[in-house]
């Protein structure tokens, strides 16, 4: 508990920004699932 807590003190002032603009992401699934297709594509060129 005390290593989340550390942690959420460290990235105080990212959260800040995102309580200040609610158009801020906290997750990059969106990023993820942009790039799916290319990793994808990468993996089956190798083999």
């Amino acid at each position: 508990m005390g290593s989340a807590i550390s942690y959420t003190f460290h990235k105080e002032e990212y959260l800040r920004n995102f309580f200040k603009d609610g158009r801020c992401e906290l997750s990059n699934n969106l990023a993820e699932q942009r790039i799916k297709p290319f990793v994808i594509a990468r993996k089956n060129f190798l083999f």
